[in-house]
C-alpha cells in the first residue's frame, strides 16, 4: 500500500473511543481516548488486538495513533466549517426575509388609488404621481432604508415585489379620475378642483409620513 492508501486504511479501521470516565477514584488522569482496531473477516469488520492490526499495514503504534488523531481532527474541523457555513447561510436567509418584509411595509404605506378603468387589470393599484420611474422610487426606498438602518434590496427584487403587489407607477390616461378629465375640458367647479388639489397635497405629505413611520 502507498502512504495515502495506508492513511485511508487507518481512518476506516481504527476508532477513537472516549474513556468511560476522565479520572480514577484517587483523581489521577486517564488517557483521553482508547483506540479500537478492526479488520475484515469476510464481509464484516471484527475487532482485533493492536498487535495483529499493526502487522497488516506494517506501521508502528505511534504512526497509527498520530494518523487517526489527525484524521479525527480534520473531520471535526470539516464539521465545524460546515456548521459555520450553514449558520451563515441561515443568517443570510433570515436577513433577506427581514428585508423583504420591510420592503412590503414600504409598498403598503405608499399612497395609492385603484384603477377606475374597468378592464381585466381593474385590481391594479396606482401610486400617487410623485414618482416617474421605478428607479426614482427605488432611490426613495434606499433613502428610507438608510434613515432606518435597514438593508436595501436591489432593483431586481424591488421590481419583482412591486409587480407581485400589482402596483403601477402612474395612471394611464384612460384611468385618470373623472375630476381630472373634467378639469382638462373646463367643466369642473373651482371648489371641487381645489379640493382635488388639496387631496393631492395631502398625498405628498403622506410620503413624508412614510419616512417617519417605517
Amino acid at each position: 500500500m502507498t502512504w495515502d492508501q495506508r492513511k485511508l486504511f487507518i481512518s476506516g479501521h481504527v476508532s477513537l473511543q472516549p474513556p468511560s470516565r476522565k479520572t480514577t477514584e484517587n483523581g489521577s488522569s486517564r488517557r483521553e481516548n482508547t483506540m479500537t482496531y478492526k479488520l475484515h473477516n469476510g464481509t464484516e469488520l471484527v475487532q482485533v488486538c493492536r498487535k495483529r492490526f499493526l502487522y497488516t499495514p506494517g506501521l508502528g503504534r505511534f504512526t497509527v495513533e498520530s494518523w487517526k488523531k489527525e484524521s479525527v481532527y480534520d473531520m471535526n474541523e470539516s464539521k465545524r466549517e460546515f456548521n459555520k457555513q450553514r449558520k451563515n447561510r441561515n443568517n443570510r436567509v433570515r436577513a433577506f426575509e427581514d428585508s423583504k418584509a420591510f420592503l412590503n411595509v414600504f409598498f403598503d404605506d405608499l399612497p395609492k388609488q385603484p384603477s377606475h378603468y374597468v378592464r381585466k387589470d381593474t385590481s391594479k393599484f396606482y401610486l400617487e404621481q410623485h414618482f416617474v420611474t421605478l428607479k426614482q422610487l427605488h432611490n426613495f426606498y434606499r433613502e428610507v432604508c438608510d434613515e432606518k438602518n435597514k438593508h436595501c434590496l436591489g432593483i431586481k427584487v424591488f421590481k419583482q415585489i412591486f409587480k407581485e403587489k400589482n402596483l403601477s407607477l402612474f395612471s394611464p390616461k384612460k384611468d385618470r379620475c373623472d375630476i381630472f378629465k373634467e378639469q382638462e375640458n373646463g367643466n369642473i367647479d373651482s371648489s371641487i378642483w381645489s379640493k382635488h388639489i388639496e387631496d393631492k397635497e395631502k398625498a405628498r405629505e403622506e410620503i413624508t409620513e412614510i419616512r417617519r413611520k417605517l
